[in-house]
C-alpha cells in the first residue's frame, strides 16, 4: 500500500498502456525475465494474442477505469488527471469506415478507509458517460486515505453494475491499477475476471512495482483471465510537459472560442461552468495536457449539442430555439426574439468555425515545433509507442484510427477521417 511518491510520473504511461497491445519479446510473454527488452524501457506487460475480430462495426468504446485511492496512491491520480485527455483524443478518433463509435467512460475508486467497509471499500464515482468534463471534475475530487484493496470486489461490481451494452462489435475494456496482492478480499478475482470475460470485457491491469512482483502477487493471473494486457510501472519514466513559441496565441483564441458558446436547457448553465473550471484544471497541469485537453474539446464539440445553441445542426436549430425555455439562456439573449435568437447563433457559429480553423493551423505547428525541437526521452518514447498501439487493441472490433477532419455525432456517416497508415 505503501509506495513513493516518485512513482506518480510513471502512472500516466502504465495507465495508457494498459488500453494497449504493445507486444513485447516472446521471453516477456512467458512471464520470465524481461531478457531482450530495451533497458530504457519504462513499462513492461504481458500481452495476449488479441481476439478475431467480430465484423460487426462498434457502436460504443466503453472504458472503465479504476483507480486505488489509499494512501500510497496520490501519484497513480495526478497522473490520471494529466492523461484523460491523451487518452479519450486516441479513443474518440476511432472509426470504422465512416462511423465513429461513441467513447463513454466510468470511474471507480477503491482501497480507501473513507469509503464503507460494507461497501467493500469501493465507491462508483462515475457511471458511464461521454462528458469527459465531469470524469476529470471527479478526478479532481479524488484524496487518498488507507484502506484495504480488493480487486477482485471491484472488478465484480463494475461487470455487474455498469451497463456494458450488448453490441457484438462494441469495445470494452477495464483498467485497474494498485499496488496489493490481486488476491486480497472476499470475492475471487478469477471468477470475477471470468464474468468479465464472458461479457467481451477486457480487464487491462497495472501493477505499481516491480514487473516479476507483479506477476508474483497475481496481477498478470488477473489480466490473462479476462484476456487482457498486464503492465507494471518503472517508477523513474517522467512525463514532458512541453512549451512551444504558439501556446499564448491558442490560449487566448480558445477563450474566444468558449465565450461563443450559447448555453442553453437545465444543464447548461452547469456544463458551461464547469467547462471553464476544467480548462484551469488543464492549465494547471501543464502546456501539453492544456493543449491535449483542447485538441479534445475541438474535435469532440458536436457532444455539447444537447446544451450550446452553437452545436445544434443547422436543420435542426429552429425546432431547438422553439422549444428552449429562454430562461435557461445567457442573460444578453433572454430578451430576443425566436428569429433574432437564431441570426446570434449563427453568427457565433461563423465566429467559431473561424476560430476552430484558426487553431487547427496553430495545434498543427505546436506539433511540428516539438517533434523538431523537443529533446526526446525515454518515458516519451514509450508514450508515442503505447498511444500508437491503441489501434492494435482496437483492431479486434475493426476500428481504425484518424484525424477527423469534418466533425459530425458518431453514427453519422457524412464524417470525413484522414486515415492513419496502418
Amino acid at each position: 500500500m505503501r509506495l513513493p511518491r516518485t512513482i506518480a510520473p510513471a502512472i500516466c504511461i502504465a495507465l495508457l498502456g494498459t488500453i494497449t497491445a504493445c507486444v513485447p519479446p516472446s521471453s516477456d510473454r512467458d512471464g520470465g525475465d524481461n531478457d531482450g527488452v530495451d533497458s530504457s524501457a519504462q513499462v513492461t506487460g504481458q500481452v495476449l494474442d488479441p481476439a478475431p475480430a467480430t465484423g460487426t462495426p462498434a457502436e460504443h468504446i466503453m472504458l472503465g477505469l479504476i483507480l486505488d485511492t489509499s494512501n500510497s496512491m496520490d501519484g497513480l491520480i495526478d497522473q490520471a488527471k494529466s492523461q484523460l485527455w491523451n487518452i479519450v483524443n486516441k479513443l474518440s478518433s476511432a472509426h470504422s469506415g465512416d462511423q465513429r463509435p461513441s467513447v463513454q467512460v466510468a470511474l471507480y475508486e477503491y482501497g480507501n478507509d473513507r469509503l464503507s467497509g460494507r461497501t467493500n471499500h469501493i465507491r462508483q464515482v462515475s457511471g458511464f458517460t461521454t462528458n469527459m468534463d465531469e470524469i476529470s471534475k471527479a478526478l479532481f475530487a479524488l484524496t487518498t486515505d488507507g484502506g484495504e484493496e480488493y480487486c477482485g470486489a471491484v472488478i465484480a461490481r463494475s461487470v455487474d453494475e455498469l451497463p456494458w451494452g450488448e453490441g457484438d462489435g462494441d469495445l470494452r475494456m477495464l483498467v485497474i491499477a494498485g499496488n496489493e496482492p490481486f488476491t486480497q478480499g472476499p470475492v475471487n478475482f478469477g471468477q470475477a475476471c471470468e464474468r468479465a470475460r464472458q461479457k467481451g470485457i477486457v480487464v487491462n491491469t497495472i501493477y505499481c512495482g516491480e514487473h516479476n512482483e507483479g506477476i508474483n502477487s497475481s496481477w498478470q493471473a488477473g489480466a490473462i483471465a479476462a484476456a487482457g494486457d498486464y503492465f507494471s510501472i518503472d517508477q523513474n519514466a517522467i512525463t514532458m510537459q512541453i512549451a512551444s513559441p504558439y501556446d499564448d496565441e491558442l490560449a487566448q483564441l480558445e477563450m474566444k472560442w468558449n465565450a461563443s458558446g450559447i448555453f442553453y436547457g437545465a444543464q447548461g448553465g452547469y456544463n458551461q461552468a464547469n467547462l471553464e473550471v476544467q480548462d484551469s484544471n488543464g492549465k494547471s497541469l501543464g502546456k501539453s495536457t492544456e493543449a491535449s485537453r483542447r485538441s479534445y474539446k475541438l474535435a469532440n464539440s458536436h457532444l455539447k449539442q444537447d446544451w450550446d445553441l452553437t452545436e445544434v445542426k443547422a436543420e435542426r436549430l429552429e425546432e431547438v430555439i422553439k422549444g428552449t425555455d429562454k430562461a435557461t439562456l445567457p442573460p444578453q439573449y433572454r430578451a430576443l426574439s425566436e428569429p433574432q435568437l437564431k441570426a446570434e447563433v449563427e453568427r457565433s457559429m461563423a465566429e467559431k468555425e473561424r476560430l476552430k480553423d484558426r487553431m487547427a493551423i496553430l495545434t498543427a505547428q505546436r506539433e511540428a515545433y516539438i517533434s523538431t525541437n523537443s529533446k526526446t526521452s525515454e518515458g516519451n518514447e514509450l508514450e508515442n509507442a503505447l498511444l500508437a498501439s491503441i489501434e492494435k487493441h482496437a483492431a479486434q472490433r475493426g476500428l481504425h484510427f484518424g484525424k477527423v477532419i469534418s466533425l459530425e455525432a458518431p453514427g453519422n456517416t457524412s464524417s470525413q477521417t484522414v486515415k492513419s497508415k496502418d
